[in-house]
């Protein structure tokens, strides 16, 4: 026999009932008022969330990737991947979704392209999650993109600057170093600083400044060191020595300058230096080699005036008694009135004029600037310069001389030298310049001696090659000399402007 529920209890029941079915209207309501706001959470976000399915199918996807598609969540569903898409990039999306269902473990994906709907490749980093139902299983799996393009273009930028900056450090033509501004330990340094000091870079690294510093250059580099650390000085530079590997002393020209952590924190500084060693061997020759000059200019000084008091006898007691003499001669012959010159009287007077000319001669050969004997033409003409300069202080002479001395004969070369002489005496009688400028250069074949003044000028009409027609005979003396050597002479001045004369020689 069967037992009824009676009235009361069915009403009971179906109260709870009710109950039951509000409550899970509620529940309903609420999971998706939730689900509602979790989705416009993930719309809100930039970053790309999709959720997928087995065989690697949308199901779901929020507005940063639908906008990034141009497509809705109706036509992504079901929906492997966007035809637009490059397939070996969706080829990867698969394997990498295959290891997530597979595995169940997370995959971090560090960059992945993706093709958007305008044909744009981008770059994303991607988290894949698997989704577990409530067995464990894997039974979807979500995945989170984050947009690095502008990130890995800047670290593409950076590393591209970072490469060019160390092409640069390494390939510099100076010596570059970083250092720990308290220790002086070398910490970073080039190839063209190893080579200058002679050190192998993993022993450099092991120094400090201090090591390989001259010791009498230390102390004003480590004064300089305090006085940049206390911010006195910004930066500062000077010449010093280094004791290479091999012992051997080298001079630099070391410029420091801070390098800034931060505003206040110089713990390292940057050391730039150039091997100067060569120049300073070039400066020491040159400072001998003006010692020198002086010795020799004090020694041709006294030369020349032992030259002058020989040539004052000579004209004394040689040419001055032949001309005594002559004319004792001569005025005894016109006291006798009444008495003829006898030949033998006029062959006595010619032998006494004969005896004049030739000592006259002897002495003016002879004549000469003793460094042009001594040191050679260059050093001859810059002597002459310096002369000539210094009797005219308004006037600024300029010399330009080729470094290498042209092996030229004597002969030439007091040709040339008396021929400078002759128009800087012009120059300084008729010209009245501002400037006057020697120029000697050489090729091959031909010395070529250039003077030019920017001072009065004078009428003249000559072309290199012909016959000059000049008014004074020093400068015709000069051409002449010149032809007759195989040498040449030309001369243009303009009235107002100043003269040019060059001067060629053979080699």
């Amino acid at each position: 026999m069967k037992n009824f529920k009676t009235t009361q209890e069915l009403l009971t029941e179906n109260l709870a009932l009710r109950k039951q079915i509000t409550r899970l209207e509620y529940l309903r309501e609420e999971f998706q008022f939730t689900e509602l706001t979790y989705r416009q959470i993930l719309d809100a976000i930039n970053d790309m969330v999709l959720v997928k399915g087995p065989g690697s199918k949308i199901m779901w996807a929020n507005k940063a990737f639908r906008d990034y598609y141009g497509m809705t969540n109706s036509e992504l569903q079901n929906m492997i991947d966007a035809p637009f898409n490059d397939p070996d990039y969706t080829e990867q999306y698969l394997k990498d979704d295959e290891f997530v269902f597979t595995t169940g473990k997370v995959l971090n994906i560090p960059c992945e392209p993706v093709t958007n709907c305008n044909g744009n490749i981008r770059y994303f980093h991607t988290v894949k999650s698997p989704i577990l139902d409530p067995n464990g299983k894997v039974a979807r799996l979500v995945a989170v993109c984050r947009d690095i393009t502008k990130e890995r273009h800047t670290k593409a930028l950076i590393r591209e600057g970072e490469r060019r900056w160390q092409a640069i450090f390494d390939q510099a033509p100076t010596g570059i170093a970083i250092l720990d501004s308290l220790s002086g330990q070398f910490q970073h340094i080039n190839k063209r600083y190893c080579d200058i000091v002679g050190f192998p870079l993993e022993e450099m690294l092991a120094l400090s400044f201090k090591d390989i510093t001259y010791p009498d250059d230390l102390p004003p580099d480590l004064e300089n060191m305090q006085k940049l650390l206390s911010g006195k000085i910004r930066t500062f530079q000077m010449e010093k020595r280094y004791i290479r590997k091999d012992g051997a002393l080298i001079w630099v020209n070391l410029t420091c300058v801070p390098l800034w952590l931060d505003e206040n924190d110089p713990r390292q500084h940057i050391a730039i230096v150039e091997d100067i060693t060569e120049r300073k061997k070039y400066e020491a020759m040159l400072i001998d080699q003006q010692g020198k000059l002086k010795r020799w200019a004090v020694l041709a000084s006294k030369a020349q005036e032992r030259e002058r008091q020989r040539i004052a006898l000579g004209l004394h007691d040689e040419i001055g008694q032949i001309l005594a003499t002559l004319k004792l001669r001569l005025r005894n012959s016109r006291e006798q009135k009444d008495v003829l010159i006898t030949v033998g009287q006029i062959k006595d007077i010619n032998h006494l004029l004969d005896e004049a000319i030739r000592a006259t001669r002897s002495l003016t050969f002879e004549l000469g600037s003793p460094i042009l004997y001594n040191l050679g033409l260059l050093a001859a003409l810059q002597s002459l310069v310096e002369k000539t300069s210094e009797r005219h202080p308004d006037i600024q002479f300029i010399v330009e001389i080729c470094q290498e001395p042209p092996n030229l004969e004597m002969e030439i070369a007091t040709i040339i030298y008396r021929a400078i002489q002759e128009l800087l005496r012009n120059i300084e009688k008729h010209a009245h310049p501002q400037t006057v400028t020697l120029r000697v250069t050489k090729d091959k074949n031909y010395l070529c001696i250039t003077v030019e003044d920017d001072g009065a000028g004078f009428p003249v009409v000559q072309t290199l090659g012909e016959n000059l027609s000049l008014k004074k005979f020093g400068l015709f003396s000069i051409n002449e000399q010149l032809k007759s050597i195989g040498g040449a002479f030309e001369i243009q001045s303009i009235q107002g402007k100043g003269t040019q004369a060059i001067i060629l020689a053979p080699l």
